[in-house]
């Protein structure tokens, strides 16, 4: 969208994709580049077919866990797991674009 904005002279912008069935491995990978960047992004996200979609967004939502996601001591060690891991995948990726070495 940067790119777009730039070469048009615009300001603002907005991008909306549509798919009964979207890459999410994809959809992932562009809504952390948002975040990374600061730029705002917002997803209706419907995880079965016959469930209500739940919007998210980037600015002004938390993650919310609820004590149904973690059940057990293992979901609570997997998130804290997790978190760590992307932790230290962020602060790898920062690193390597300041000049430093990552640890």
């Amino acid at each position: 969208m940067g790119r777009l904005l730039r070469s048009t002279n615009g300001e603002t912008g907005k991008t909306e994709l549509r798919g009964e069935n979207l890459n999410s491995e994809n959809i992932e990978f562009l809504s952390r580049s948002a975040a990374s960047t600061g730029d705002d992004a917002a997803a209706w996200i419907q995880s079965e077919h016959d469930t209500r979609p739940v919007r998210k967004n980037l600015r002004g939502n938390p993650a919310v866990l609820t004590r149904e996601d973690l059940r057990t001591k293992n979901d609570l060690r997997d998130l804290l797991r997790r978190m760590r891991a992307l932790y230290e995948k962020i602060r790898g990726i920062i690193e390597k674009d300041n000049g430093r070495e990552s640890f």
